[in-house]
C-alpha cells in the first residue's frame, strides 16, 4: 500500500509540476507578449517623433525658402521698377530732343515768314518809290 501511496504522490507530484511548468509557460509567453507591444509602441513613438522632427525640418526649409522667393520677387519688382524708370527717362529725352527740334523749325519758319514779310514789303516800298 505505501508502494502505491508513494506512487500516487509522484503522479500528482508530477501533474502539480506539469501544471507549474504549463503556468511558468503561459506567465514567459504572456510576458514576451506584453514586452513585443512595448516595444512596438516604443517604436511606434519613435517613428511619430522622427515624423514630427522631419515636418518640424520641412516646414522650417520652407519658410525659408518662402522667404528668399519674397526677397528675390522684391529685387525682381525693384529691378523692374528701375528698368521702368530708365525707359521713361530715355523717352523723356527723345521727347525734349523731339520738342527742341520742333521748337527750331517753328523758329525757322517764323524768320522765314518774317523775312518774307520784309521782301514783300520791301518790294512794295520799292514799287511805291518806283511809281
Amino acid at each position: 500500500m505505501r508502494t502505491d501511496m508513494k506512487q500516487s504522490a509522484e503522479r500528482e507530484l508530477s501533474k502539480a509540476k506539469a501544471l507549474l511548468v504549463a503556468e511558468a509557460d503561459r506567465k514567459q509567453r504572456d510576458a514576451l507578449n506584453a514586452l513585443t507591444l512595448e516595444m512596438r509602441a516604443a517604436a511606434d513613438l519613435a517613428k511619430g517623433i522622427a515624423l514630427a522632427d522631419a515636418a518640424e525640418s520641412a516646414t522650417a526649409e520652407l519658410r525659408a525658402a518662402r522667404e528668399a522667393a519674397d526677397v528675390l520677387l522684391s529685387s525682381s519688382l525693384a529691378a523692374a521698377d528701375s528698368a521702368r524708370m530708365e525707359a521713361l527717362a530715355q523717352q523723356a529725352k527723345e521727347l525734349s530732343v523731339i520738342h527742341a527740334a520742333a521748337l527750331a523749325a517753328a523758329a525757322e519758319k517764323a524768320d522765314l515768314d518774317k523775312v518774307t514779310a520784309l521782301e514783300t514789303a520791301a518790294d512794295t516800298a520799292a514799287a511805291k518809290l518806283q511809281s
